[in-house]
């Protein structure tokens, strides 16, 4: 896929074991499909900016008012000014940088892009950061449509310097540069350009006890660069970094993780794709909901949750997320008429959640987060008042046991097991075989 096609994708993102009645069960069906993709917030960072590359400058000025003046960082600050920070001065350092830029660039996974560089490579900035001597390098290259010029930045790290990231992108013409690298063990320093010396924040993780989810701490300024290191521990991908604590919409700064690189800018800044579950669960999702225990007299009477799990699972949801993504909806009854519906949930590839929530009309909505025994084929479990414990799969059946000896049948997609089992099954492809306890 090239990277117009990947831009292009990225824009455009965003009833086992029950006999009812037959037209009442294709009405519920045709009814349950609704939109279960994976629900996107985000485009990935990295490709919207080559796309703004690819388009050209002509377009980047567009609708400005004839005789604005743009409030920007004058781009003789990346390519002609100064070098900044602890470093500038040591003559020896620089050209050992410049060397290793002309060497490494060559060998860029933004290729397609540094192709067009053009000029002088310059040392914009160079200092000492946790992970060795670094520096920040920018060199202009000429865009493809439009025959206009805008800086490229890269990271070089160590005495003997090598090129860990770079970043082909318009970005730096507005009046700062509204990106951050992340470098070093972990990806756990993270660098801002930052020429006006402004102040900048960043927030390690989403933290659904922090108020608005997150807390913002702010970064050192260092001659021409913003710099914060993470914990030991933290997880890159956590990271955001932002102009202001507390930033609203989408005016957090993409972030380059250089364990990433490899993968080119257009992956580097966010991944996107179904994360843990496999293209084929994706797809079943899209289809239908899928009804656990409802008894009949009961299926055309459920409220899938839709548009309302937004509001439902709000605190659960990092409001910086790159991508989020709900599956399949199952839904299983509990007594006095309350259901419990539950989802698939992720918004990082590496952490799959199940979230649930026990509703009854007229009563506020309790909601409770599932352990994941398996990603595909899904398999998870949540524990619900009364010691109770719903377990939620695509399509299996679900079987379990309060002696260790008698079987009972409990349903497919979602059952609610009662306090006295001790262990459950489940029969169907790709589900764990055995006995598993809870």
């Amino acid at each position: 896929m090239n990277e117009t096609e990947r831009l292009s994708h990225a824009l455009r993102a965003a009833v086992a074991d029950i006999r009812p009645d037959p037209g009442l069960a294709g009405a519920v069906v045709r009814g349950a499909k609704r939109r279960r993709r994976a629900r996107w917030t985000a485009a990935t960072a990295g490709t919207v900016l080559v796309a703004v590359f690819a388009i050209g400058a002509a377009t980047s000025l567009a609708g400005k008012p004839v005789g604005e003046v743009a409030n920007t960082v004058p781009a003789e600050v990346w390519v002609d000014g100064p070098t900044r920070g602890s470093l500038g001065g040591d003559r020896a350092f620089l050209d050992r940088v410049l060397a290793s830029w002309t060497t490494d660039i060559q060998n860029s996974p933004n290729r397609d892009y540094t192709i067009h560089l053009v000029g002088q490579a310059h040392v914009y900035w160079a200092g000492t950061t946790p992970a060795g001597p670094t520096a920040v390098v920018a060199q202009e290259l000429r865009t493809p449509v439009g025959d206009e010029r805008w800086p490229v930045l890269g990271v070089l790290v160590g005495e003997t310097p090598r090129l860990v990231t770079d970043v082909p992108t318009v970005a730096l013409e507005s009046r700062d540069a509204h990106i951050a690298f992340q470098f070093g063990d972990d990806d756990l320093v993270t660098l801002v350009p930052n020429p006006l010396d402004e102040p900048r924040y960043l927030s390690p993780a989403f933290d659904r006890t922090k108020p608005g989810g997150r807390e913002w701490l702010p970064m050192t300024g260092l001659d021409g660069i913003a710099l914060a290191t993470l914990p030991a521990g933290s997880d890159a991908a956590d990271v955001r970094v932002a102009a202001t604590p507390h930033p609203t919409g989408r005016t957090d700064f993409p972030t380059f993780p250089s364990a990433h690189y490899p993968s080119g800018v257009g992956q580097q800044s966010s991944a996107i794709g179904p994360g843990p579950l496999s293209q084929d669960t994706v797809k079943r999702s899209d289809e239908m909901v899928f009804v656990g225990n409802l008894p009949a007299n009961r299926l055309g009477g459920y409220m899938g949750l839709d548009g309302a799990r937004d509001s439902v699972f709000k605190d659960w949801m990092d409001p910086l997320s790159r991508a989020y993504y709900f599956g399949y909806e199952t839904i299983a009854a509990l007594e006095d008429d309350r259901v419990v519906h539950a989802f698939p949930f992720w918004q990082k590839p590496t952490h799959l959640q199940l979230l649930a929530v026990e509703r009854a009309e007229g009563e506020p909505d309790r909601v409770f987060e599932g352990s994941v025994v398996q990603a595909d084929a899904f398999l998870a479990t949540a524990p619900l008042p009364g010691d109770r414990t719903l377990v939620t799969t695509l399509g299996g059946a679900i079987s379990y046991t309060t002696d260790g000896k008698t079987w009972v049948q409990a349903g497919t997609g979602a059952v609610v097991l009662p306090a006295e089992a001790t262990a459950y099954r489940v029969a169907g492809t790709g589900f764990p075989g055995g006995d598993i306890p809870l």
